[in-house]
């Protein structure tokens, strides 16, 4: 999780950011922006769980397909 959460930080902190400063310039009550804020961070951390379990299923099941396709028979 964490090698994914790192490989993605940067462009997810700037979204994240960019929102809720958006939020603040429209004048939204600042504790409804840390709310969105807190939101987007948990959000942000279940995706990078789930990128990582996704992937470790993906490799799995490749790793047991063969590597080449069986010649059909012919009768």
């Amino acid at each position: 999780m964490w090698t994914q959460y790192k490989k993605t930080f940067l462009p997810i902190q700037a979204l994240i950011l960019t929102v809720c400063g958006i939020l603040y310039w429209l004048r939204f009550d600042p504790r409804n922006v840390l709310t969105v804020l807190i939101i987007m961070q948990a959000g942000s951390l279940y995706g990078a769980s789930m990128g990582a379990r996704w992937k470790r299923r993906i490799q799995a099941a490749t790793d047991t397909l063969p590597l080449s396709r069986r010649k059909a028979r012919i009768s």
